[in-house]
């Protein structure tokens, strides 16, 4: 997605620096990517429903996410504030969910 928007860009003639913040889909992936560093507060069964990102600095955003667990029979959501940065790939966690 990030380089459809960055062609575009491009192709209009338009500044193409600046990094889109992520989506949730974005931060789930980055959350489970996690898991290979053997955190012992990573969840197989995290699943993010929402995630709103502010820019913050340096290709990083603060974003304000919700999610569930899919162990929680009643699945009620709770609610954290990650800060997730572009490391000129993918998208990384730098603090919140299982960076404590």
């Amino acid at each position: 997605m990030r380089y459809l928007v960055l062609w575009a860009c491009a192709a209009a003639g338009l500044g193409c620096d600046a990094v889109t913040p992520p989506d949730t889909s974005a931060i789930q992936a980055a959350y489970q990517r996690e898991a290979s560093s053997g955190s012992q507060l990573h969840s197989e069964n995290l699943r993010i429903v929402d995630a709103t990102c502010n820019p913050a600095k340096d290709d990083r955003f603060l974003c304000q996410v919700t999610f569930f667990s899919t162990d929680d029979a009643t699945q009620r959501l709770y609610f954290d504030v990650v800060a997730a940065a572009w490391n000129g790939e993918r998208w990384e966690l730098k603090s919140g969910l299982c960076r404590r």
